[in-house]
C-alpha cells in the first residue's frame, strides 16, 4: 500500500507542476486564447480535484477493505467519466500544443522561461493521466495477492474483504475498456472529420460504424492512367482521391462498398488482368482491385515496400468479394 500512496502523491505533485507552471500562467497572462488553452489542458483541473480525493482516502485507511471502499461505483463511474474525456482528446491535445510552440513565439519564450523552473516537459506531463490510470488494476491486485499471501488461512472477514476488492478491480477493468473504445471511437471520428474537412465531398463520409483502416498516397494504374493519388480504406468501403495540393481541396475521384469488389496478387493470378503492365510492375509489390461492375475499371495497386502491400493485402481480403462469388458475378 505503500507504493499506491507514494504513486499517487508523485503522480498528484506533477499534475500540480502542470497546472502551476503552464495552465495557469499561459491563461493569466493571455499568451494563448483561453479555448487554445483549455483544449490543451483538456479536464486537468477535474483530474487533480479527483486524484486529491483518492490520496485522502488511501492515506486515511489502506486496508483492503478501505481500498474497496475508497473505489465506490459513484468514483468509478466519475474516473470513467473523467478519463474518457481526457484520453479521447489527449493526441489532439499533444499535436496543438506542438503547432503553438512552433508558430507562436510569445508561448516559445513562454516555454523556454519555463525550462529554468523546472526539467519536466508540457507534453510529459500532458502524458502522466493515460499512464497512471491504466496503473490502478495491477497495483489494487498486487495489494491483494500480497496481504493474502500473509493472511491467516482461517480469517474469513479478510476473505469477503479480498472479494469485495476484486470486485472493484473488475469494475476498474470495465471502466478502463468502455474509456479505451470510447477514445478509439474519438479517434476515429477526428481521423474521418480531418479527412473530410481535406476533400470536396457531395455528401458526409462520417457513418455509424464507419472506421478507417488505412490511408497511403502511392502510385495507381487505372485505366490507361498511371498516376500519384490518395487511397483511404474503411471497413465497409475504398475511396480513391486526387492528392491535395497545398492549402486546397482534393477532389474524390471514386467510392466503392468493399463488397462490390475483388482483390487479386499481382503475382499469383496476373493471367486476369486485361490491360498492359509496366514490365517492373511486380517489382515495385502490386496487387489488382477488381469491381464486380464490368462497366468499372481496373486499378492496379503499386507499393515500393512488400510490408506496405501486405499490411494492405490482410485488410482487404477478408472484407472483399471471395474469388469464387467474384467468378460467379463476372459470369
Amino acid at each position: 500500500t505503500s507504493e499506491l500512496q507514494l504513486t499517487e502523491r508523485n503522480f498528484i505533485a506533477d499534475l500540480g507542476l502542470l497546472n502551476e507552471t503552464f495552465v495557469k500562467p499561459v491563461r493569466s497572462n493571455n499568451i494563448l486564447p483561453g479555448h487554445t488553452i483549455e483544449a490543451i489542458s483538456i479536464n486537468i483541473e477535474r483530474l487533480i480535484s479527483l486524484h486529491r480525493e483518492l490520496y485522502k482516502n488511501f492515506l486515511t485507511d489502506s486496508s483492503l477493505l478501505g481500498i474497496a471502499n475508497t473505489f465506490s461505483d459513484s468514483l468509478i463511474t466519475e474516473m470513467e467519466r473523467l478519463y474518457t474525456v481526457y484520453m479521447g482528446h489527449y493526441e489532439s491535445s499533444l499535436a496543438l500544443f506542438h503547432e503553438k510552440r512552433d508558430n507562436v513565439t510569445q508561448f516559445r519564450k513562454y516555454l523556454k522561461h519555463r525550462e529554468e523552473m523546472t526539467d519536466k516537459s508540457v507534453p510529459n506531463l500532458l502524458v502522466t493521466p493515460v499512464q497512471r490510470v491504466c496503473k490502478y488494476e495491477l497495483m489494487l491486485a498486487s495489494i491483494k495477492r500480497t496481504v493474502m499471501k500473509q493472511a491467516d488461512p482461517n480469517d474469513t472477514e479478510l476473505k469477503d474483504h479480498a472479494e469485495l476488492l476484486q470486485t472493484k478491480i473488475d469494475a476498474l477493468n470495465l471502466a478502463l475498456q468502455n474509456v479505451d473504445r470510447r477514445r478509439a471511437a474519438a479517434d476515429n471520428w477526428d481521423k474521418i472529420n480531418q479527412l473530410e474537412k481535406s476533400l470536396l465531398l457531395s455528401e458526409s463520409l462520417s457513418k455509424v460504424g464507419r472506421v478507417i483502416l488505412l490511408t497511403t498516397e502511392t502510385v495507381v494504374r487505372v485505366g490507361d492512367e498511371e498516376k500519384q493519388f490518395k487511397l483511404v480504406l474503411f471497413n465497409d468501403q475504398l475511396i480513391r482521391t486526387k492528392v491535395a495540393k497545398k492549402s486546397s481541396k482534393a477532389r474524390l475521384l471514386d467510392s466503392i462498398p468493399l463488397n462490390q469488389l475483388q482483390v487479386i496478387d499481382i503475382t499469383s493470378q496476373d493471367a486476369l488482368y486485361q490491360t498492359s503492365v509496366k514490365p517492373d510492375a511486380a517489382e515495385r509489390f502490386s496487387f489488382f482491385i477488381i469491381p464486380t461492375d464490368p462497366r468499372l475499371p481496373i486499378w492496379t495497386v503499386h507499393f515500393n515496400t512488400e510490408a506496405s502491400k501486405k499490411e494492405w493485402l490482410e485488410n482487404l481480403k477478408p472484407r472483399v468479394l471471395p474469388f469464387e462469388r467474384f467468378c460467379d458475378n463476372w459470369g
